[in-house]
């Protein structure tokens, strides 16, 4: 009991640190940086290799696309009509603007990109701040990072150009959820994932790739369903990465799941990413 006890206690103290850590990156989207236009726009890029769409992956753009997930956080300070994260018929466009193009990605100055989801209804009026979510689709041989671009609002003039910041790559993003519903192991495959299963405690069996580093402590991020919840590490020496040593990491479980996971596996339930 003592030792459960004490294991609740880390673990607290663990989702404390964490949180705090989480709140501080959403600040950065909630507060965009001054600028120089009517608004403030910060957008922070999800990069999705599947999506799902009323309970199904959507096909609709073949094979070979990623999806950009971005959430954008908006300060209206100057544009006397709403900011609108949807085509408002009320709001003349301006000049060779289409419906489509209220929100867009741009590279060297045009418009690369338009929303292929529509958007919840969010207005932002003068003085005001909202969050607004967009999802683009690209193709997987496009070899343009999130630093080339840039999000332009161009529903009033003067358009807005403002900054994205590169956020995870994961595989499966629920756009009804809005959500992360599957991790990716790592955007750099760092290890892979043998086996999740419950024991006494979840366990994880890690082994290591080509693209692991001798000795790098590397971060072993868990997820439940697409939620984080809770944070260890792992690292292997050189004879460990020659021979592909396995490496066990684990997670305490409560009394509750331990009963119900014991000897399963979990896989469907959680998951990992193993980055630097």
């Amino acid at each position: 009991m003592k030792k459960r006890w004490a294991y609740a206690i880390q673990i607290a103290l663990l989702l404390s640190m964490i949180s705090g850590l989480i709140i501080g990156c959403e600040g950065l989207s909630s507060a965009p940086p001054a600028s120089e236009y009517p608004a403030d726009i910060i957008g922070r890029v999800t990069i999705a290799e599947k999506v799902m769409v009323e309970g199904e992956q959507d096909k609709s753009f073949g094979g070979n696309i990623v999806y950009w997930i971005v959430e954008v956080s908006v300060k209206n300070k100057n544009y006397e009509r709403p900011i609108n994260s949807k085509y408002d018929p009320s709001i003349p466009l301006p000049k060779d603007v289409s419906v489509g193009q209220v929100w867009s990605i741009i590279v060297n100055g045009k418009v690369w990109a338009t929303p292929i989801f529509d958007s919840p209804p969010i207005t932002v009026p003068q003085g005001q701040s909202g969050n607004m979510i967009f999802s683009f689709a690209f193709q997987t041989d496009d070899d343009t990072k999130v630093s080339d671009t840039q999000i332009s609002y161009r529903g009033q003039e003067p358009f807005y150009y403002g900054e994205l910041i590169n956020g995870d790559t994961v595989a499966v993003y629920d756009w009804d959820l809005k959500k992360v519903t599957q991790a990716q192991v790592s955007q750099e495959n760092v290890a892979t994932v043998k086996s999740i299963r419950g024991v006494t405690d979840l366990l994880v069996e890690l082994h290591p790739t080509n693209h692991t580093v001798a000795n790098k402590v590397y971060v072993v991020d868990l997820y439940e369903k697409g939620n984080f919840r809770a944070r260890t590490k792992v690292s292997w020496n050189q004879p460990e990465i020659n021979v592909s040593s396995m490496k066990l990491v684990s997670f305490p479980l409560t009394w509750e799941e331990e009963k119900a996971y014991r000897f399963k596996d979990v896989s469907h339930i959680f998951s990992v990413k193993v980055h630097e």
